[in-house]
């Protein structure tokens, strides 16, 4: 069976190793041989599932921290990333051309940094959009959602803070 070469251990004698261990799964022209691929039947699937949920299991600081649950924001609904930023999500009625507040349950630890407001449509067409932005002087607790069209809307937002 050939091995890689071993660094310190291979003097002399790299070249030749590297080349045995080529070869093993490349074809004369340096494309990978037809006979070092995996099939459907021979992939070692049951192997790499187990080592991909070994993986997630043992990075959990990559999942971040989830509070509160529900289809509608009730004000817990957030979202704290390892780095400390945090993502708040709701869904809110604003009526024609008017502005509504939202409260945070809890207000962003020290900063606002961005916000982003999508009309919830079935309509191909969107003539005029939603607004947000921090309230001045309350920028860290309390979202202002501004509907700049004259029916009723239902508004998706999103904010992110520190």
């Amino acid at each position: 069976m050939a091995t890689k070469p071993t660094p310190g251990a291979s003097a002399g004698v790299w070249g030749t190793e590297m080349n045995a261990f080529l070869d093993v799964s490349l074809d004369v022209n340096g494309k990978i041989a037809t006979e070092a691929l995996q099939t459907d039947s021979t992939a070692p699937v049951a192997d790499a599932a187990v080592a991909n949920k070994k993986y997630v299991d043992d990075n959990t600081t990559m999942v971040p921290a989830i509070t509160g649950a529900g289809t509608g924001y009730t004000g817990q609904e957030s979202v704290t990333f390892a780095n400390g930023l945090i993502f708040k999500h709701g869904e809110v009625t604003v009526g024609a051309n008017a502005t509504v507040e939202v409260t945070y349950g809890a207000a962003f630890s020290t900063a606002f940094v961005s916000a982003q407001a999508t009309l919830k449509t079935s309509s191909a067409t969107i003539e005029e959009g939603a607004h947000v932005r921090s309230k001045s002087g309350s920028t860290t607790s309390i979202l202002q959602v501004t509907n700049a069209s004259s029916t009723e809307v239902s508004v998706y937002w999103q904010a992110w803070g520190r």
